[in-house]
């Protein structure tokens, strides 16, 4: 049984993953999707939503196996004695990065190979990255992610981050009161916010932003009947 590992953040897994992920479970026996903890990089998931999501975006493949890791990807491989490692390349500037992880896990584990694979020309644009923004400005990603990243993007409140320059142009817009001054910067009131959270409407204040300083908070969601709730009790409406 041949095993090759696929390693990253996969925050949020996206089609793009998912199409090098079917096509490397014909050439191999079992794919391994191993979700890095990167807990430098703070990512928008935690690190157990990031599995829940990795798998249910893939529970459509045979052959495939989703874990963690935090170590080196050579460890990895050893561990689960898979012959190669997948690397997704969208550009020159992927591969120059990727050639050099390449050389150097073939320095450390001989034994060990990289199998290069491009996305599909429908995907080959679409990024984690980009995805997150965005998401985190109101944009519909329902063509890049699997609905139930759709769903978990969606029920996420809004924060005013750090890069606040106290402009005074968000509170004006806000239709429910939900911004208000801190003690150094603007904050939003998550139980107030239903325009934003709910994205039932365009988010006001993230249109009139001049910095961009108002994300999606990762660490408040909500589920969709309290967000119906809210949305219901702040407005008077009936969600359509």
């Amino acid at each position: 049984m041949k095993t090759i590992i696929y390693p990253g953040t996969f925050d949020p897994i996206t089609h793009g993953h998912t199409n090098l992920i079917e096509r490397a479970a014909v050439l191999f026996d079992k794919v391994i999707i191993a979700i890095a903890q990167s807990k430098k990089k703070a990512p928008l998931f935690d690190f157990d939503e990031r599995v829940a999501l990795v798998k249910a975006a893939t529970a459509h493949i045979s052959g495939v196996e989703v874990c963690g890791f935090s170590g080196l990807i050579v460890e990895l491989a050893k561990e689960h004695q898979a012959v190669a490692v997948l690397r997704g390349v969208r550009s020159m500037s992927d591969f120059d990065y990727e050639l050099q992880m390449a050389g150097m896990n073939s320095a450390m584990y001989s034994n060990f190979e990289t199998v290069f694979l491009t996305p599909a020309n429908a995907y080959s644009f679409i990024s984690s990255t980009l995805v997150r923004e965005i998401a985190g400005m109101h944009g519909n990603v329902s063509e890049f992610v699997h609905p139930d990243i759709l769903k978990a993007l969606k029920t996420m409140a809004l924060k005013i981050t750090e890069e606040c320059i106290n402009c005074d142009v968000c509170e004006p817009e806000c239709p429910n009161g939900a911004i208000y001054q801190g003690e150094e910067i603007y904050v939003i009131d998550p139980n107030k916010c239903t325009e934003c959270v709910g994205h039932y409407d365009q988010p006001q204040c993230q249109q009139v932003c001049p910095i961009d300083c108002i994300p999606l908070d990762p660490e408040h969601m909500e589920t969709e009947d309290e967000l119906m709730e809210k949305y219901q009790r702040l407005t008077g409406k009936v969600a359509e």
